[in-house]
């Protein structure tokens, strides 16, 4: 039995370990994409001017047109992070909320404020999972630098865990259903096994026994 659990439970850890990886992989992806969408020369003006900028809403039609192909992704922004937290650059709204202003500045998330040097810095940030003000998310950031490799901005994809974690308990499911389905072959086996070569044997010498008596 404690072997059939652990196994069932290094199977399930495996298994969610790989998702995750695979959405991280997929995420940065996205990432990629809408970073190419981005003009970091521009990102300054964007932050000063909003919408009233030059290229600024078609930017992020674009970038609103990228998460919307992928429905796992709930969100897709761009922000440029300074000590006194995140400057939004662009952040399309949903639909099912408004997206916040360009220039509005956000407080880091508890989830983040491990990688605030790292995000000052301009590097390549891990992702992160987090269950906050936005629910639970596995998000990714991805730096954007000018020509002379400057981080001027990130662009960040935010997706659902919710089905990762559905999948999971699908994946956990069907190994406890397979291990049920091994152990009652098993157990068949087993009685067969008595039956036919350990009680019909004692039975036929008992009843022989008898007869001879």
């Amino acid at each position: 039995t404690v072997s059939v659990v652990a196994s069932t439970w290094i199977s399930y850890s495996m298994f969610n370990g790989s998702m995750l990886d695979e959405q991280a992989v997929h995420a940065k992806g996205i990432c990629e994409v809408a970073k190419n969408q981005i003009d970091p020369s521009r990102v300054d003006e964007y932050l000063q001017k909003g919408d009233s900028a030059e290229g600024y809403a078609g930017t992020e039609r674009t970038l609103a047109s990228i998460r919307d192909s992928f429905p796992e992704v709930t969100y897709l922004y761009v922000y440029k992070v300074l000590e006194d937290g995140c400057h939004v650059v662009l952040d399309p709204d949903t639909a099912d909320e408004k997206g916040s202003d360009p220039g509005d500045v956000l407080d880091f998330d508890n989830a983040f404020l491990d990688y605030k040097k790292d995000f000052l810095e301009g590097k390549e940030i891990e992702p992160v999972i987090s269950n906050e003000s936005y629910g639970w998310l596995l998000t990714v950031y991805s730096p954007v630098y000018d020509k002379s490799g400057t981080c001027v901005c990130y662009v960040a994809v935010d997706l659902q865990m919710d089905h990762i974690i559905a999948q999971g308990y699908t994946f956990l499911v069907r190994v406890i259903s397979l291990f049920a389905a091994f152990f009652i072959l098993v157990c068949i086996i087993i009685l067969w096994v008595a039956e036919y070569g350990i009680i019909l044997p004692i039975n036929a010498m008992a009843h022989a026994n008898a007869s001879f008596d």
